[in-house]
C-alpha cells in the first residue's frame, strides 16, 4: 500500500496541494499528497475536487491499531486515504499530476464545531465522571455527543457547561495537538488546562469557535444526547 502525505495532520488550514493519482479500485482515488481529512473521531470526512473529478467522502483504509495509556481506544495510523468519487463524475487517470482542492468553507464549519465539541465534552465529563461516551459525530452544522448514563442532563447542568465553554471561547485561548510517543498521527489536543487524545481537525484558538450553544436531548433508557452548536451556524432542530 502506497503511503499518502496527510498534510491535514499539520496543516489543518491548508485546502489546497498537488498530487499523484496512485491508483483507483472500489470508486475511491488515492494519492502521493492530501489535504483532505478522512472520516475519524466523530468527524466526517472532507469533499472536494482532485483534478475535475468530484469528492464526496473521505475515508481511513488500512493502518495498523496503536494503543497507548492516553487514548481511551485503538486507534488506526500509518493508513491511506479514499477519496470517494462522485457517481456522476470523470474518473482520474492513475499516474496524473493534478490539483486537488477541499471544499474550504465545509472544512472550516467542521473545524469550529469540532473545537466546539472538546469544550463542551470537557465540561460535561469533568463534571459528570459517570458519562461513558456511546458515540459522536461532528460536521458543519452541529456537533453532538451520545453518553451511557443512569442519571439524566438537567437543564442546569447544561446551562452551566454552555457558560463555561463561552468563557473559555472568550479568552480566546490557544489550541494545538501533539503526537504521543512520536507518533505523528496520534496525537493530543491542548488548550489551556483542557487535553483530551484527538487527531481531527481543529481552529487555531478558542475564539475563531464563536459563541456555543448546548442542547440535551433524551437518545432512550440510559441514553443521553449532547447537542454542541455554533449559534451563527444553527440552522433548526437536530
Amino acid at each position: 500500500m502506497t503511503l499518502v502525505a496527510k498534510h491535514y495532520i499539520d496543516e489543518p488550514y491548508r485546502g489546497e496541494c498537488e498530487a499523484r493519482v496512485t491508483e483507483v479500485r472500489g470508486g475511491q482515488v488515492f494519492l502521493s499528497d492530501t489535504v483532505f481529512y478522512p472520516e475519524g473521531g466523530g468527524q466526517v470526512g472532507d469533499t472536494g475536487w482532485v483534478g475535475e473529478s468530484r469528492i464526496v467522502d473521505t475515508q481511513k483504509v488500512g493502518g495498523t491499531p496503536f494503543a497507548h495509556p492516553e487514548f481511551p481506544d485503538l486507534i488506526m495510523i500509518n493508513g491511506d486515504v479514499g477519496h470517494r468519487l462522485a457517481e456522476d463524475t470523470a474518473v482520474p487517470t492513475v499516474g496524473a499530476e493534478v490539483p486537488v482542492r477541499i471544499d474550504w468553507e465545509r472544512r472550516l464549519r467542521n473545524m469550529r464545531h469540532h473545537s466546539a465539541a472538546h469544550l463542551g465534552f470537557w465540561f460535561a465529563t469533568t463534571a459528570r465522571p459517570d458519562l461513558y461516551t456511546k458515540g459522536a459525530r461532528i460536521d458543519g452544522s452541529t456537533a453532538r455527543f451520545d453518553f451511557h448514563t443512569r442519571e439524566r442532563l438537567t437543564a442546569e447542568e447544561v446551562a452551566e457547561w454552555e457558560e463555561r465553554a463561552n468563557e473559555v471561547i472568550a479568552k480566546d485561548l490557544e489550541i494545538h495537538t501533539v503526537p504521543v510517543d512520536g507518533e505523528h498521527e496520534a496525537r493530543v489536543w491542548h488548550s489551556g488546562d483542557m487535553v483530551i487524545p484527538c487527531g481531527g481537525t481543529h481552529v487555531r484558538s478558542t475564539g475563531e469557535i464563536g459563541r456555543v450553544k448546548l442542547r440535551r436531548k433524551r437518545q432512550g433508557n440510559q441514553l443521553e444526547r449532547l447537542y454542541i452548536t455554533i449559534v451563527e451556524l444553527m440552522d433548526g432542530d437536530n
